[in-house]
């Protein structure tokens, strides 16, 4: 495989600031500022990247906003125009970046989608601590700027979980180390606010992007046991810390309580039940009733079948090219082992959370990481033109 060689750094970068400002979501909007990488994508004949995965998350759009509306009469543009228009433009804004970017500037892009997202999470929160303590009982978050909303414990863990994600990287030797102490310090940053809003779904997210750390490369034996030494130490630290500030912790109660890990914060429950109620309504329509905290089984409750085998189709595809990153061993460690931790805590995250509904812009973000995989493992992004699976 002949490689691109980019050696002006980040290629872009009009495209780049502009997807960081929509993910930044002021005041709920964040999604109008797609007009500006479409314009991006545009003057640069960007279009010629269309392929599968486009027409599919077009379709699936298509019919998921179209069927939502017939259900609902209502006609926004979060649920009606944003799966027609921004993710299959996000998807093709993933791969202008690809294509234009080595693997080397890929995880700094990354890096700073994941931060312009989480930006004011953080920064409400830690104004909130400022004001209220550590220890308060509430999980939501008011946002800075927008006195009107408070997010939920949902939808703000879920704008954190592309920086906690990059926790993965703390066992990779990284050449450039300010790169790699600012890509652990966000993540750790990422963690105390999930700490606070007592997020268990961020922590397991956490806990999975150190496991990618220690399997996702290979190791001699020797290098292996020496980066498990301070991960093994850091988690006795955090462990002894939560021992002592129990009682200030409230997330470690909701840790505790084994009845409702047991039943999943009763979302076990919920997705078994949805599951009969979708078989009989094929069109979906039970928007009313509480999300099943899946993303198939939710785009199913809202919009049916239709939208949801389309996406399986996108999943297949999507675990396929997961599974082309892992194998490919040619690609720089940094790149490779977080491109896995995202593939498989995102994967894992969809799982468990309401999605679209709750955390479009995480789905959002998604659509460019996408994007940018599937240059990694097509041959578009070689000399060769023609995809071997797009």
């Amino acid at each position: 495989m002949e490689k691109q060689h980019n050696k002006r750094g980040m290629v872009g970068l009009f495209l780049i600031l502009s997807l960081c400002l929509m993910f930044i979501d002021w005041q709920r909007h964040g999604y109008f500022l797609i007009v500006l990488p479409a314009f991006y994508l545009s003057y640069r004949g960007t279009f010629r990247y269309v392929d599968t995965n486009f027409f599919l998350l077009l379709v699936f759009g298509v019919l998921y906003g179209v069927i939502d509306a017939f259900n609902t009469g209502i006609i926004g543009y979060a649920g009606f125009f944003q799966p027609i228009i921004n993710f299959p433009l996000l998807y093709l804004a993933g791969k202008e970046i690809g294509m234009k970017n080595d693997d080397e500037y890929i995880p700094n892009i990354l890096l700073l989608m994941a931060i312009s997202l989480g930006f004011l999470v953080i920064s409400s929160v830690m104004l909130d601590v400022g004001i209220n303590g550590f220890a308060v009982m509430y999980r939501s978050v008011q946002i800075i700027g927008d006195d009107n909303y408070k997010a939920s414990a949902t939808n703000a863990a879920s704008k954190l979980i592309p920086l906690i994600i990059f926790l993965s990287l703390v066992m990779i030797k990284e050449k450039n180390k300010r790169f790699w102490m600012l890509c652990l310090l966000m993540a750790i940053v990422a963690m105390i606010c999930d700490i606070r809003i007592q997020s268990r779904s961020s922590i397991i997210i956490a806990v999975i992007a150190i496991c990618v750390a220690a399997f996702g490369h290979s190791y001699s034996k020797r290098d292996f046991l020496l980066k498990m030494v301070p991960i093994v130490l850091f988690v006795f630290f955090v462990s002894y810390l939560g021992s002592l500030y129990s009682e200030e912790i409230h997330l470690i109660d909701r840790f505790e309580d084994t009845e409702d890990l047991a039943t999943g914060n009763e979302r076990t429950e919920l997705s078994s039940g949805m599951i009969l109620r979708i078989m009989s309504h094929p069109f979906g329509g039970l928007k009313e009733l509480k999300y099943a905290h899946n993303l198939w089984i939710d785009m199913a409750r809202v919009s049916g079948w239709l939208p949801l085998l389309v996406f399986l189709v996108i999943t297949i595809r999507w675990i396929k090219y997961a599974i082309a990153i892992y194998k490919d061993k040619t690609r720089i460690p940094v790149f490779r082992v977080l491109a896995i931790a995202m593939n498989v805590c995102l994967f894992v995250y969809f799982n468990v959370e309401p999605i679209l509904e709750g955390a479009a812009m995480l789905f959002s973000y998604f659509c460019v990481f996408w994007g940018i995989i599937v240059t990694r493992v097509t041959k578009s992004s070689c000399v060769n033109k023609n995809s071997s699976l797009a």
